[in-house]
């Protein structure tokens, strides 16, 4: 069964997530784009719940959940 968004949120690749783009932002001063994450992830990244999309919020420097593909 797919995870729930809460479930999602709440994984430990969803943290990662956050620390990469965290890392990538001291290094580069910039928030990285998917592509860059994907890379930085090394591995294909954490595949949301249905119905929801991931997405980088630059402001936070976080990914967040948000409803979408």
């Amino acid at each position: 069964p797919a995870a729930s968004p809460n479930d999602f949120v709440a994984s430990a690749d969803y943290a990662d997530l956050n620390s990469l783009i965290s890392a990538f932002h001291d290094r580069t001063k910039r928030v990285p784009t998917m592509a860059e994450l994907t890379k930085s992830f090394g591995a294909p990244l954490p595949k949301p719940p249905p119905g929801h999309q991931l997405v980088i919020d630059a402001q936070s420097k976080t990914v967040k959940l948000v409803p979408g593909n």
